[in-house]
């Protein structure tokens, strides 16, 4: 059977030839495992060498400290390793990745409560020191990881360390696979066109995306076992669109793999407990956060004497408008001089967005950078007109640009952070705006809402940090 008669294989104009060190033949992985390894030893480290200090060792002092921490880390890198957690697959599962996280700061406090290191202290404060240990060790490689996936997101949207596979299929199908990787560099997929196995080794690409929807199974058969041979990675996509993973449960029939799907969760008592998660974390937020607002409140009237806070309205959830709340970073009257910068925008679609929007004003820039403008809108969580994760709040002109498949996304609140704001926000896609805020309100639930608010702490981080250090570089070329 020959692949080139029988398969249409889609086809994406291909970038050039990764450089080197950014993801080969064997793809990124090799590149990136040895950074990610670094990071976790140090996150391990540093977590265990607190919680050792604090309970400090009965003799041995610094020496019996540091074989401690030594030994411990060294146990848990292992436990990391044995947990798959430096396998691509699983690691672009944040779910799964945090999981398998905790499993590995659970063994590393049981090792280190069964097995202490000489002159450590024992008994109850031995197992203090273990709890301390395995929470901070949980805590601390999760946002290094956190931080880690950020940092790696935002250097694959830039066409680094990505892999180049093969994405082969029929129809629309193939075509709305071909969308998905062109519009989420961040991934990390370089699809490229081919249209035989012999040519998919000379391309240097190293998986296949295969889209079985349209093939015969005889054929798809073949095909798979064909691409296996040649050592690629494949993957197979079901035609299953907006339906998140953890919906669908195995379920073969006679040894052939099904699946069973779970129903959607958004329902009014799902809405109730996600309106308890946001004031259990709002509230003490919001009471801890007093000294930074009043701070940035100082700042933005300092600046120019003008209003501390910007009011706009947004449109929230059943479509009913709003007033957002937000620190002033643009000058007094910005709404006036947005025409005349509209074709200097940088995003697709109805959304606006100019990295050096000349509006903003020095104080905003910072606020902007560190998302410190947007501390405000925790009263809009308390007033109940939006949520702390959800769709991002449009505007009426933008809304008024939806497709009627988009307007879903008002079946929830809107969110200070979402998917798209923790995946894409630098992404200037409205695919990908799209594509994300349809898949949150299909497959909402109290763990997405948990995952994306424990994923949005790094990920700030190392977007703040990218940015200021972005600006100081500017400024020193301009000094």
């Amino acid at each position: 059977m020959s692949v080139a008669a029988s398969t249409v294989v889609a086809e994406l104009a291909e970038s050039p030839s990764p450089a080197p060190g950014r993801g080969t033949r064997s793809g990124p992985s090799r590149a990136l495992r040895p950074v990610l390894f670094g990071v976790d030893a140090l996150a391990v480290a540093s977590a265990w060498l607190v919680a050792y200090s604090i309970f400090p060792p009965v003799h041995g002092g610094l020496r019996a400290l540091s074989g401690s921490v030594a030994t411990v880390t060294v146990i848990s890198l292992c436990l990391l390793v044995s947990q798959r957690l430096y396998r691509a697959r699983v690691c672009s599962v944040r779910v799964v990745e945090v999981v398998r996280i905790a499993r590995v700061a659970a063994g590393a406090a049981v090792f280190s409560l069964l097995s202490p290191a000489p002159g450590l202290a024992t008994g109850r404060t031995a197992i203090a020191a273990a709890l301390l240990g395995g929470a901070l060790s949980f805590a601390c490689l999760s946002g290094a990881r956190g931080f880690f996936d950020s940092w790696l997101r935002a250097e694959r949207a830039r066409g680094r360390f990505t892999r180049r596979v093969v994405v082969v299929g029929r129809g629309r199908d193939a075509e709305h696979v071909i969308d998905l990787l062109r519009h989420h560099p961040e991934i990390g997929y370089r699809a490229c066109g081919l249209v035989a196995v012999e040519e998919v080794m000379a391309s240097g690409a190293s998986g296949v995306v295969l889209v079985s929807n349209g093939m015969p199974s005889d054929e798809v058969n073949w095909l798979m076992r064909e691409l296996l041979a040649q050592g690629l990675h494949i993957q197979v996509s079901a035609g299953l669109w907006q339906i998140d993973h953890s919906r669908l449960r195995a379920a073969p029939l006679a040894h052939e793999p099904f699946f069973y799907l779970e129903p959607p969760t958004l329902s009014k008592r799902q809405l109730r407990v996600k309106r308890v998660l946001d004031l259990a974390v709002a509230i003490p937020l919001l009471v801890a956060a007093v000294p930074l607002l009043a701070l940035c409140a100082l700042a933005v009237k300092l600046a120019d004497h003008g209003p501390v806070l910007f009011r706009q309205t947004r449109i929230g959830r059943d479509g009913k408008a709003f007033t957002v709340l937000k620190f002033r970073t643009m000058v007094i009257d910005a709404e006036l001089h947005l025409a005349r910068l509209g074709h200097r925008n940088q995003r697709n679609g109805p959304l606006f967005k100019l990295d050096d929007d000349p509006r903003v004003t020095r104080v905003g820039r910072i606020l902007r950078a560190t998302s410190l403008d947007e501390l405000p809108q925790l009263f809009n969580v308390l007033g109940g007109s939006m949520s702390l994760v959800g769709p991002r709040p449009a505007l009426p002109s933008e809304v008024a640009a939806f497709d009627p498949d988009l307007l879903a996304r008002h079946r929830v609140p809107p969110g200070i952070t979402g998917l798209w704001q923790l995946e894409a926000r630098e992404n200037a896609s409205f695919y990908a705006y799209r594509h994300l805020d349809l898949f949150y309100v299909e497959n909402w639930s109290c763990a997405l809402d948990l995952v994306v608010l424990a994923g949005t702490v790094p990920s700030l981080a190392a977007r703040s940090i990218r940015s200021l250090l972005g600006r100081a570089a500017i400024t020193g070329e301009l000094a």
